[in-house]
């Protein structure tokens, strides 16, 4: 990961729907345990102070989400949460304008066992790297 990520770079768990966003923790599934704990990457400030604690999840309107989004979006997709691409509030975010956003499947980040953080972990980073070649080689 040496050398993809950046000082400052933040990390955002989210699922999207019509009228609202979900963030997550580093304990509640959707990846975040591998994201903030196996990987140790940052998350945004408030997703820090509100999310990393007891409370493991937030919804979010679609007004405020910019202050919940990372410089990197890990955005846990599925057949019922396709809208949000097309919305003018989701294009305007940094990570998705910088081509910075991760589709994840929604079953396969669900899991927190061991067996699945490390197998989580290991698809990031490689996802990470890849997309880091993606965007040097464009260049």
């Amino acid at each position: 990961m040496k050398g993809i990520i950046q000082p400052g770079d933040t990390f955002t768990v989210m699922e999207a729907f019509a009228k609202e966003y979900y963030v997550y923790g580093d304990n509640f599934g959707r990846g975040g345990q591998a994201i903030y704990r196996g990987l140790g990457l940052t998350p945004p400030p408030l997703v820090q102070n509100e999310l990393m604690g007891e409370t493991q999840w937030k919804s979010v309107s679609k007004e405020v989400i910019n202050k919940y989004a990372g410089s990197y979006i890990f955005l846990t997709v599925s057949r019922e949460n396709t809208g949000y691409t097309g919305d003018s509030i989701w294009k305007s975010l940094s990570a998705v304008r910088n081509g910075r956003v991760f589709e994840l499947q929604e079953d396969r980040y669900w899991y927190f066992d061991p067996i699945a953080i490390v197998g989580q972990a290991e698809e990031l980073a490689d996802l990470l790297v890849q997309r880091n070649k993606d965007h040097v080689s464009q260049k």
